[in-house]
């Protein structure tokens, strides 16, 4: 847990035709990082690097990704596993795009033709009042002019008698209104037939009850047109994203079979794995080739920058995340989250120090955890803070600067006593690191460094302790220990580094004095809270003075709380940054890049 994983560099040979099925099966496990060959590797006769080719996949691709931005896809359920992926997306695309542009197209023209029934029902509207004689029948049509003039040059050859009243309904369509003798009404009707759109016939009132229908009747297509439009993402989502799921998978096997070296028939692969992995790949692979492999296995050397996967316990593994925003341990280094984890919801928990802050940040870390399903490694810091916060504000006694329970320290009546556990807290800690200083130097057998940046400080503390208390060693010996341990690393450390060097003591000592901020920060919150309270007994004493006080209460709390908790997580990472770790720790290490293949949609049986 204080040194990251132990790695091994493997070199696995096998069968090229194994390598697909192989990279799969590594890619669920996510054990190992793929890395490229070595030179040496590339002079060995007949091995090459392997030219693959993506151009299928990235289009395919590109065309799952343009159909579910443009079906606005959000989520899917789980779909099946495709046997043939490029060939399916393609299809699939094809038919969702005919289906797609089918609908669109049909709901225009549905809208089109109801903006002209509409205005038919409107011309038919103000013709109403026209009496019609019984022994006649009533025609309201729309044509051009010169489907019209055809007609009515064929309805004066056949001596039927009109009278015509029309209406603009768009540049080339108008609409008439026409009555003939209930004799020639079927006569009429074979006129019309292929010329006059939208006929309607009989007397006004059947002719305004069938415009109507029509209208509903369109509506109601146009309804089931954007139905059936709303229903692609569901019918199809799944299908979409379980077929980029399976692209994307083939895509970064290529792309990771581009650091492959190849001979005629068989595969190189290079890759780092844990120490602890390492009999999960021998077996993976056996069983993806059935047998059919070699596997080489190295230990590697800090020269060869082996990647860094951290170990940690799961409630420390949150914290990684601040280190990861730092620089990551380098392979070998001691790996400081666990100390982290431990000091970090501590420090903040006295800087904000009130029960009532911290359930407020244990609403707020609750609901980011909550909303992202418990992944959030950002909400769970702050919800361990929120406990530490609680845990100390319970013994200051502080619920929003009132005190509702016992109270065990108060930093208004003693702020010595909490500035004293700070700058103690700071000694032990600069102490912790300087120790761990030794002990990595010790593994790195970095003796410069042991000497120059560890001892000296350990030899100088000692001394100061001997200086302060001579009791501690004068009846064991007459040696002065107090001058040899106080005066003796700051000759050594001006014979190493130089005169000017003579600085660093003070600043040893300012690193210890740093961790003060601890106290200030705490003090802040609770004058604050104590300010705030004040302000708000004070106004509510005056008449109607109490909306007032509460405004100023809610206002004040809110700003210390955001205040004081901004505060307080950056105070705490400054002490971990600069006085923590600046004392032992060099990172510069590189995150093992795990080689992943997540399945989240393509989880059925193949078909």
């Amino acid at each position: 847990m204080l040194i990251p994983k132990e790695l091994y560099e493997v070199v696995v040979i096998l069968p090229q035709k194994y390598v697909d099925a192989l990279l799969e099966k590594l890619g669920k496990e996510e054990i190992i990082e793929i890395k490229e060959f070595n030179e040496e590797y590339r002079q060995i006769p007949s091995i090459d690097t392997p030219l693959m080719r993506t151009n299928q996949e990235v289009k395919a691709l590109m065309r799952i990704d343009y159909m579910i931005e443009r079906l606005k896809v959000t989520k899917a359920k789980p779909g099946n596993i495709s046997k043939e992926p490029i060939n399916e997306a393609e299809s699939i695309v094809d038919k969702i795009d005919t289906d797609y542009n089918k609908y669109i197209r049909a709901i225009e023209d549905n809208n089109i033709l109801i903006e002209r029934l509409n205005l038919l029902h409107e011309f038919l509207s103000s013709v109403k009042s026209i009496k019609i004689r019984e022994n006649q029948t009533s025609f309201l049509i729309t044509t051009d002019d010169d489907s019209w003039k055809e007609i009515s040059k064929n309805l004066k050859d056949d001596g039927i008698g009109f009278f015509p009243i029309k209406k603009r309904i768009s540049g080339e369509k108008t609409a008439r209104f026409i009555s003939v003798k209930n004799d020639d009404s079927e006569k009429v009707v074979g006129l019309f037939a292929g010329i006059a759109d939208n006929v309607f016939s009989g007397n006004i009132k059947n002719i305004d009850k069938k415009l109507k229908e029509k209208i509903n009747e369109i509506k109601k297509d146009i309804k089931d047109n954007q139905d059936r439009l709303e229903n692609l993402p569901e019918e199809y989502g799944s299908l979409l994203f379980s077929l980029r799921e399976q692209l994307n998978e083939k895509l970064k096997i290529i792309e990771n079979k581009r650091n492959f070296l190849y001979s005629e028939f068989l595969s190189l692969i290079n890759l780092w794995v844990a120490k602890s992995d390492y009999n999960m790949l021998k077996k993976i692979v056996s069983d993806s080739t059935n047998n059919n492999f070699v596997l080489y296995k190295e230990n590697p050397k800090i020269t060869d920058n082996p990647p860094t996967r951290l170990s940690n316990f799961f409630l420390f593994r949150p914290f990684e995340m601040l280190l990861e925003e730092f620089s990551l341990p380098g392979y070998k280094e001691i790996d400081p989250t666990f100390f982290i984890a431990l000091f970090f919801p501590l420090f903040f928990g006295i800087m904000l120090s009130d029960v009532g802050y911290g359930l407020l940040l244990l609403i707020i870390s609750s609901f980011i955890l909550i909303k992202n399903k418990g992944k959030s490694r950002f909400g769970k810091i702050i919800f361990m803070c929120s406990l530490t916060t609680i845990a100390i504000g319970l013994y200051f006694g502080s619920w929003f600067g009132f005190n509702l329970t016992k109270v065990h320290l108060n930093p208004l009546h003693k702020p010595i006593e909490l500035m004293l556990i700070a700058l103690a807290i700071g000694v032990f800690y600069v102490n912790l690191s300087l120790i761990l200083a030794l002990v990595q130097s010790v593994i790195k057998k970095d003796w410069k460094f042991l000497l120059d940046e560890v001892l000296v400080w350990l030899f100088f503390e000692i001394g100061i302790l001997f200086l302060v208390y001579p009791k501690l060693y004068e009846p064991y010996t007459t040696l002065p220990l107090n001058l040899l341990f106080s005066i003796g690393p700051v000759i050594y450390r001006l014979m190493r580094k130089g005169l000017l060097n003579i600085l660093d003591f003070s600043k040893f000592f300012s690193t210890i004095i740093s961790f003060i901020r601890i106290s200030a920060l705490a003090m802040s919150t609770v004058w604050i809270s104590f300010a705030v309270n004040l302000i708000f007994n004070m106004l509510r004493q005056f008449p109607k003075g109490i909306i007032p006080a509460v405004v100023v209460l809610v206002l004040g709390h809110s700003f210390n709380f955001a205040f004081n908790t901004f505060g307080s997580f950056l105070q705490a990472m400054r002490l971990h940054y600069v006085e923590f770790l600046g004392q032992f720790y060099k990172g510069k290490g590189r995150k093992m890049n795990l080689f992943s293949i997540k399945k989240e949609y393509a989880l059925n049986d193949a078909r």
